[in-house]
């Protein structure tokens, strides 16, 4: 067929750190071994051995190992999750029990986290320069410190209660708003 882009696909497997690796991996395995048994063992397809899970720095290096292969597309697969997971009735109720928020720290962990990212949004939505420039040497900051220090360039402080009261500030104005406008009438 004429007029048609050689394309070469990079498949790099993703996985979330509370799960094995090798789920995502032997599943990343067993979609390519399924594509190549169906339409052959073509060099359209490339399978990227890096697994990216949760880290930016996995991320650039799949990027840099598919950009050498000479891929010009990309699958990105989430392979936690796959055909042996049984679905049953009770999955209907899955919403009224989430066990992980029984964790420790689970749920303290978006706590601190919505509470930071309100105080630096409130800020950088003020016109503070200053909260902008920290969020950015934040962003630039990658794992060189700790969470907590690298907030500390944008102003906020979890050490101390006052992010988290201002995200109550911010829970509570927007509860008025919705009873203001009427609620849940």
């Amino acid at each position: 067929m004429m007029n048609m882009p050689e394309v070469k696909v990079g498949i790099v497997a993703v996985s979330r750190d509370c799960f094995p690796e090798s789920l995502s991996t032997d599943r990343r395995k067993a979609v390519v071994e399924a594509y190549r048994a169906k339409y052959g063992a073509g060099e359209e397809l490339y399978e990227c051995p890096v697994c990216i899970v949760e880290s930016e720095i996995h991320m650039l290096q799949a990027l840099e190992d598919v950009k050498k292969a000479g891929c010009n597309a990309l699958v990105v697969y989430l392979g936690n999750f796959g055909p042996e997971i049984a679905v049953d009735s009770q999955i209907d109720y899955e919403w009224e029990r989430i066990p992980h928020f029984y964790t420790p720290f689970y749920v303290y962990q978006y706590a601190t986290g919505f509470s930071a990212a309100v105080a630096i949004s409130s800020g950088i939505l003020k016109g503070d320069g200053q909260v902008l420039r920290g969020y950015r040497k934040f962003l630039e900051g990658g794992c060189s410190q700790t969470p907590v220090d690298l907030l500390k360039l944008c102003g906020v402080d979890l050490s101390t209660p006052e992010p988290i009261e201002k995200a109550l500030d911010v829970f509570r104005e927007l509860l008025d708003q919705f009873e203001k406008e009427g609620g849940l009438s």
